[in-house]
């Protein structure tokens, strides 16, 4: 593919293409013809997109007069993303566009406004076209204000709930659910707002017929964790339904188990149970698993964080021998679970040390090392002589699962295992390690690990340590802050500089020195440092002594990696094969939803460069995550060096997504990926999609940690 290029002739933006018509008088240029002149000026379009230039607003907004339904929409979505002056004003105009697709652009482009000085505007332009138009629009509508609505904008959200297209009624119900995760984020949830939200989400639970549209309702409940909506959460975990219905049903339930002292009668308590205990036998993986968490793991989500002590949600013996029939299913993810389950039976140590004993030889990584933590949490300081022995094991995963095994050891046992941890010679173990500190913050020894792990010349290890630091350091760790910031100079280590940044504002708010310091900041050559550092400065200085945050990122001009493939691009839909460990996966890549993602996925592929990468993170019942150069999750380059423009899309993430991890950051895309393996849409509107899962499904769902890309290649260009 060729570079994309602009024509040689005239200005190098849009003037020059819109006057194309009266070109021929100009010597060495030609009239083209229409089919011609769209496309020379798409290229110009997705050019001014990508480089964020917003000289090349107004030019833009003259493309729209006179351009065809899906270019008005390439428009709008360059003017949403480059944002500056006028250009809320244009994407509202634009609400009044014929085309339906065009006007849904425009909605999402301004559901992404969340400055606080654009919001008041953008629902305002918004909130009219919940109740007429296109159901596509009206669904739109719904999620942008979802992001935008304030706690007085319950009644206009939950209006949608009662919308003739199942669509639109989905997106009310997650638009209420956002709501709600963002008051409850800023400490403004009001006293009243759960309860009239399980009201009004039940109520629409009783007439609907769709779904896709009963999964969004249950997901919209599950964290309310009311007693009143166990029927609907019951109902919702049957066989008859389909597998995201019954997921987020069945998180739900457990969510209820877990809530202490919310009512739930020992009857309703029993009738959970039975719903778990029946899916232990289901086909599906993930729904086996949700039902294993369900029964035995008290900590907040399922993730096995809940104190040595606390007892499982239903402690009995048949639920005990249920997760030891578990050991040895198929998925990887679900035999792991039962082993992590068991270690939470310490009311019924014996049987179950005598159930995990078998495993702990296992020959699979993630076995072997859930075994090593449920029996760190079953009998504490007892293992760590067993614990030693696997800091010999020759698979750097089996040594970062003791790392994770060491939080249900006492403080002394625990740090000094891990101090000889952090001098593994795989950084891959040692982020575990620095992954655990936080839960020892009252140790000084804890603080010192993390910075030991400072003065390493890596940018992975600087980044976590210091984000560590933040939640455990003191005032002694404020000197080495400093010298990790001065010290890690470049792009690459920009993640590395902001999380230092955000360690000395957390651990001194008052220190005038880290003020200071923060000011000189403002200067460093990474926008995302620049912003951070001013987000920092205005908690602690009034608004008049701050130079304006326009000021302190400049021009967004920098030259960004990405722009190398022909407009014709956007056109096709590349498949790419992913040969595993575990079999062959499938991906359909999106250019016209995200063509700078897909074409640097596109030519790592073609360059072979995945060939042989790991996948360095497997959350099951969330994503698989791999491509990383590092190996670790920190390397984050584009094909072309550099990090990736943002391409933020209304592809939503159901199951079976690809994805773009990022740091904190906007624009920090790279060489990874990710693959969604249920509905996450906590990540609509924040990360790019640019592609599907469609093959190898059932492969993706046993990825585990260590797995390799065997060989990456293009079967369909």
């Amino acid at each position: 593919m060729q570079a994309m290029r602009l024509p040689e002739c005239g200005s190098p933006w849009l003037p020059a293409l819109l006057a194309l018509p009266l070109a021929a008088s100009i010597p060495g240029c030609r009239s083209p013809g229409p089919a011609e002149r769209q496309r020379e000026v798409l290229a110009a379009v997705l050019r001014a997109e990508y480089g964020r230039d917003p000289r090349s607003l107004p030019d833009l907004r003259r493309a729209l007069r006179g351009a065809d339904p899906w270019l008005r929409k390439r428009i709008l979505r360059a003017i949403g993303r480059i944002g500056g002056p006028g250009s809320l004003e244009t994407l509202a105009k634009a609400l009044a566009d014929p085309s339906p697709g065009v006007v849904a652009e425009a909605v999402f482009q301004l559901g992404l406004r969340e400055g606080e000085a654009d919001r008041p505007a953008a629902r305002g332009a918004l909130l009219p076209l919940t109740g007429k138009g296109e159901a596509l629009v009206r669904a739109r509508a719904f999620e942008a204000l979802g992001r935008l609505a304030e706690a007085s904008g319950f009644a206009s959200l939950a209006a949608g709930l009662e919308d003739p297209a199942a669509t639109v009624r989905g997106a009310a119900a997650l638009a209420l659910h956002r709501l709600r995760s963002r008051l409850l984020a800023r400490g403004a949830l009001p006293a009243d707002f759960d309860g009239n939200l399980a009201k009004v989400l039940s109520k629409a639970w009783t007439r609907e017929r769709s779904e896709a549209a009963a999964w969004r309702l249950v997901y919209a409940l599950a964290p309310l964790r009311r007693p009143e909506t166990l029927p609907i959460l019951l109902a919702g975990a049957h066989p008859r339904h389909g597998r995201a219905l019954r997921l987020f049903s069945l998180r739900g339930l457990a969510g209820l188990v877990r809530s202490k002292g919310r009512g739930l009668e020992a009857e309703a308590k029993a009738r959970i149970r039975k719903a778990f205990l029946e899916t232990l036998g289901d086909p599906d993986p993930t729904l086996v698993r949700e039902a294993v968490l369900g029964l035995s793991d008290p900590s907040p989500q399922g993730r096995n964080r809940a104190p040595r002590t606390a007892a499982p949600p239903f402690g009995d013996g048949e639920v005990l021998r249920a997760l030891a029939g578990l050991l040895h299913h198929r998925n990887p993810h679900v035999a792991a679970a039962a082993a992590l389950g068991i270690g939470h039976f310490s009311s019924m140590a014996r049987e179950a040390r005598g159930y995990l004993a078998p495993i702990e030889a296992s020959k699979d990584p993630t076995l072997k090392g859930a075994a090593l933590q449920a029996n760190a949490r079953l009998l504490g300081d007892v293992v760590t002589g067993i614990l030693r022995l696997h800091l010999g094991s020759k698979d750097w995963t089996v040594r970062a699962s003791v790392a994770g095994a060491l939080v249900f050891l006492s403080p002394r046992a625990a740090l000094r295992l891990a101090s000889e941890l952090m001098a593994d010679g795989d950084r891959r173990v040692r982020l575990a390690v620095l992954a655990i500190l936080p839960r020892f913050p009252a140790d000084r020894e804890a603080q010192d690990l993390a910075l030991e792990a400072l003065e390493v010349r890596d940018l992975g290890l600087r980044e976590k340590a210091a984000s560590v630091l933040a939640k455990i350091g003191d005032e002694a760790a404020l000197p080495g802050l400093r010298r990790a910031f001065t010290t890690s100079p470049g792009p690459d280590f920009a993640d590395a500089r902001r999380e230092a940044l955000e360690a000395m504002a957390k651990i001194a708010p008052k220190d005038e020195a880290v003020t200071a310091f923060l000011r000189e900041a403002l200067k460093d050559p990474d926008p995302g440092v620049r912003r951070s550092a001013h987000r920092l400065l205005s908690e602690r200085l009034d608004a008049e002594a701050l130079p304006a945050l326009e000021i302190v990122e400049g021009p967004r001009l920098d030259p960004l990696p990405g722009r190398n493939y022909e407009p014709s691009f956007l056109d096709r839909k590349p498949r790419i094969e992913l040969r595993t460990d575990k079999g062959r996966i499938l991906l359909e890549l999106d250019p016209a939803e995200a063509p700078a993602h897909c074409w640097n996925f596109y030519a790592f592929v073609r360059a072979g460069q995945y060939d042989g990468r790991i996948f360095h993170r497997v959350v099951p019942g969330f994503v698989v995550q791999g491509g990383d150069s590092r190996g670790d999750g920190y390397g984050a380059s584009a094909f072309l060096g550099g990090r990736l423009r943002d391409e933020i899309n209304n592809l939503p993430f159901t199951s079976w997504v690809l994805g773009m991890p990022k740091s904190a950051a906007p624009d920090s895309g790279g060489e990874q990926i990710f693959l969604t393996l249920v509905p996450t849409p906590h990540l609509d509107g924040r990360y790019t999609a640019f592609g599907r899962v469609v093959g190898g499904k059932e492969v993706l769902t046993r990825i585990e940690i260590g797995d390799r890309i065997l060989e990456a290649r293009i079967v369909s260009p």
